[in-house]
């Protein structure tokens, strides 16, 4: 876990406000109580599904952005530039 990080991006923070939507469902009397536990366990289950596919797809696009940057060093060796460089798809991983 990243300490450094706003507490609005972490999975605890998300499952916690998922919990609280349910909390109030139930007392307002918008959810049955019968339904309450199936739709958290649903729900949980799919808050860490989008952190598992999100986690993926950072770690997939950090990985093209190595490897493209490797192939463009290895193209560029010895100071002698192709005619035509190589195309690359921009990715910025400061965001």
């Amino acid at each position: 876990m990243n300490p450094n990080k706003p507490f609005w991006q972490t999975s605890e923070f998300i499952k916690s406000l998922v919990f609280i939507i349910l909390s109030v469902g139930l007392s307002t009397g918008y959810i049955h109580p019968g339904d309450a536990a199936t739709m958290q366990g649903e729900l949980m289950n799919i808050v860490t599904t989008a952190f598992s596919l999100i986690a993926s797809m950072y770690t997939v696009g950090h990985y093209i952005k190595s490897r493209t940057e490797q192939k463009v060093a290895t193209i560029y060796v010895n100071g002698q530039q192709p005619e035509q460089p190589p195309a690359t798809i921009p990715f910025d991983s400061r965001k």
